[in-house]
């Protein structure tokens, strides 16, 4: 898997830990991801299910080249986070002035944000 590009997103059933898909495919799940290359993904079409179901789904996912997967949080310090939340924005956004976000050089997601930087 390292070197290959993945989809991560924040698995709805295990909390604490991301899933990780490889073409389409579940591969493995951990509490923290590495990526490199980083584009965030959000389908309006799933997330207007949300709005109008209040039910989650998973539609947003950062994908890019997977460079490790680490069960302890790196240090993150210097990094910025980035977030999503359906019912704020139709997009991933920095968590600190709420602007945009649509890619990263690289990143870890974990917790409930991608740190970037």
């Amino acid at each position: 898997m390292i070197g290959q590009k993945v989809r991560v997103y924040r698995n709805l059933n295990k909390a604490g830990y991301y899933s990780i898909k490889v073409a389409g495919k579940v591969v493995g799940y951990a509490p923290c991801v590495e990526l490199s290359d980083i584009r965030f993904i959000v389908s309006e079409a799933s997330r207007q299910r949300v709005l109008r179901d209040r039910q989650r789904n998973v539609h947003a996912y950062a994908e890019g080249i997977l460079v490790a997967v680490h069960e302890v949080v790196p240090d993150v310090s210097g990094c910025e986070a980035v977030t999503y939340s359906p019912y704020v924005s139709g997009s991933f956004f920095n968590r600190a002035t709420n602007v945009p976000v649509s890619t990263a050089a690289h990143g870890y997601a974990c917790g409930a944000d991608v740190m970037v930087g």
